[in-house]
């Protein structure tokens, strides 16, 4: 018998169920604004998503499972503690390694890289590159489903890397005491930068500016910031203004491939931030890189 595994998920189901009731979740569809309930089971997965023609059956699934049983004793302790400075050095470490392969493996990162690509033959088109011409075609033959599905996995050997980038941010335990619960989404692990860096890029790990979002609960979040750029913040930060939240989960909303996830029914702010804003229904433009 087979052991293929049809559904594979890319938010594992031991995240989703923090933010789940009896293991059902609150989704709200960004692209046409429905709310539905789900199984943590059938939430943020594909079938097949990590599965290469000719590569063993599961095997990335089988890395990935092994990374999550290790990574979520960190994370149900930190849960449980509040208390950021409860982990030790190495387990903060186990920590940002997860934070990295999370952000790694989601759709989200596949089309980033689908339209990387898409962005780059483009832009050496309009340069004078034309179809049949051995660069040309070397671009198209890569613009398919396996290739973005190598590409992806492929970035995971560079997750100690990031990991070491990540670990030189400031971190944060963002404590939600305010009547609003954190959302999180099917691409959790967000980067924002407010600092216009031009004409380079503003969201790479060790940009000026940076930060990171990851919640963890409806009422934790972890928020990794440049200590060049900001003033220093409480390792556990309390908030207690509903704006903050806001801020957080429309970060969620920005992010996010298609589906925010809460444990509450109340996304009226998606519905009114879509309605000012409606391009972000369009989820690849969201994902559009522009090459210059």
């Amino acid at each position: 018998m087979s052991s293929f595994v049809k559904m594979q998920h890319y938010v594992p189901r031991f995240y989703l169920g923090g933010f789940s009731s009896k293991g059902v979740i609150n989704c709200y569809d960004i692209t046409n604004s429905r709310k539905f309930p789900a199984s943590v089971e059938n939430i943020a997965c594909e079938k097949g998503f990590y599965e290469i023609y000719k590569h063993p059956k599961n095997e990335t699934e089988r890395r990935l499972a092994g990374i999550e049983r290790n990574c979520s004793k960190v994370i149900y302790k930190l849960i449980e503690s509040e208390d950021l400075g409860s982990l030790k050095k190495q387990e903060r470490i186990v920590l940002n390694y997860y934070v990295v392969i999370q952000e790694l493996r989601t759709r989200g990162m596949r089309e980033e890289l689908r339209n990387i690509l898409a962005q780059l033959k483009s832009a050496l088109v309009e340069r004078g590159l034309r179809e049949g011409e051995k660069l040309y075609d070397e671009i198209k033959d890569r613009q398919n489903e396996e290739y973005y599905k190598w590409w992806q996995q492929s970035m995971f050997v560079d997750a100690p890397e990031f990991t070491r980038m990540l670990s030189s941010l400031r971190c944060v335990l963002v404590q939600n005491e305010s009547e609003m619960v954190f959302w999180t989404s099917d691409n959790p692990v967000t980067r924002y930068n407010p600092v216009d860096l031009r004409p380079f890029g503003n969201l790479g790990l060790l940009s000026r500016g940076i930060q990171v979002y990851f919640p963890l609960t409806p009422r934790l979040s972890l928020l990794y910031y440049d200590p060049t750029s900001y003033a220093k913040l409480p390792e556990n930060w309390k908030i207690t203004d509903v704006e903050n939240v806001k801020y957080h989960n429309s970060i969620q909303l920005l992010s996010s491939t298609r589906f925010l996830l809460s444990i509450d029914t109340d996304f009226a702010m998606a519905d009114d931030y879509l309605r000012e804003n409606p391009d972000i229904r369009d989820t690849e433009k969201r994902f559009r890189l522009t090459v210059k």
